[in-house]
């Protein structure tokens, strides 16, 4: 299992642990993200040390997307990320 989580401009805003392979995870508990012009959206995976400790600094960083403003009022949004033995797709609107 996985233990992903999100960065919006360096902010920690959700995380989850013990996802399954081809479980769908419900963001709505994430609070909203607000930003002007440019957010920076990064999907990390949480290692841990053999005696479960975290340790952030070797975390995989799985994406890394920027999510501007000419995508407001556009509808739904996916970003996707495929690789390290993951895929995960990320849907979301951006509001004014």
């Amino acid at each position: 299992s996985d233990e992903p989580y999100l960065l919006v401009n360096g902010k920690h805003i959700w995380q989850s642990e013990g996802v399954k392979a081809g479980e769908e995870i419900n963001l709505e508990t994430a609070p909203e993200t607000h930003f002007f012009t440019m957010a920076k959206v990064e999907l990390f995976e949480q290692d841990a040390e053999a005696d479960g400790a975290a340790t952030s600094d070797s975390d995989d960083k799985l994406g890394e997307w920027t999510v501007r403003e000419d995508l407001l009022g556009k509808g739904e949004q996916t970003l996707e990320c495929k690789g390290k033995g993951a895929h995960y797709v990320l849907k979301f609107f951006v509001f004014p």
